[in-house]
């Protein structure tokens, strides 16, 4: 189908056009040593450009070869302002780039929860009351995930929370934070259940074309009736 397909490679530049956008994206190739390219021919331009200068050549000339002259130097000049590319250096001519990538924690993120002594599988774990095994650190967010012990309990729903509302769980975190000091808040045979979310969560962005487009969807498949799909 004409795709062509590029691995071991990093994004390093985008390139754009000031009045047609996206014009071209560079990537280095990482399997490639890291060596400039041969400047011969640019030199060897710039020194024919040179030469053309006539210090001799009366003022009064037909203009004929200055004309010649200036398209050279024009043509160098050109040749200057293109930046110096690399051998693993690779320059695609596009007009819309994709990106994409797995969610994952930073380095300095894990430092902090490993040398902690939290729990950490992929996520940082929390119980119910969005409770790390040190009682005095709560977490919610895409960084954190259900205790698997929840996962019976979960009738369907993740238990990674990078799939809910932030401003659900920033209410709900708030709650339990508050509820520690309420003797009455957590009332026998409520210790194992895993909260409710039901705030739709929404994701957007801008297209070519200038287009928004944004797509909302349930975070509670319970809320769902049969064989009715999520908008």
């Amino acid at each position: 189908m004409g795709i062509k397909i590029i691995t071991n490679a990093k994004l390093i530049e985008i390139i754009e056009d000031p009045e047609d956008g996206l014009e071209a994206v560079l990537f280095k190739m990482l399997d490639i040593p890291d060596e400039e390219e041969d400047e011969d021919e640019i030199e060897g331009l710039e020194e024919k450009s040179d030469g053309n200068d006539d210090p001799d050549g009366e003022a009064g000339g037909t203009g004929e070869g200055e004309s010649q002259n200036e398209d050279d130097q024009d043509e160098a000049l050109l040749i200057k302002q293109k930046k110096k590319r690399k051998k693993n250096e690779l320059e695609l001519d596009c007009r819309v780039l994709i990106t994409a990538g797995h969610r994952d924690v930073d380095q300095d993120v894990f430092n902090s929860i490993h040398n902690n002594g939290l729990v950490y599988n992929g996520r940082l774990i929390v119980d119910k009351s969005f409770q790390t095994t040190d009682p005095s650190i709560f977490a919610a967010g895409s960084l954190c995930e259900f205790s698997g012990r929840y996962k019976a309990l979960s009738q369907g729903r993740p238990l990674r929370m990078d799939r809910y509302n932030g401003r659900e769980m920033g209410s709900r975190l708030a709650r339990c934070v508050f509820d520690i000091y309420d003797s009455q808040a957590n009332p026998e045979g409520m210790d194992d259940e895993l909260p409710s979310f039901y705030l739709p969560q929404g994701q957007g962005g801008i297209l070519p074309g200038n287009m928004i487009y944004y797509h909302i969807q349930t975070t509670n498949p319970l809320i769902l009736q049969t064989n009715q799909p999520e908008v």
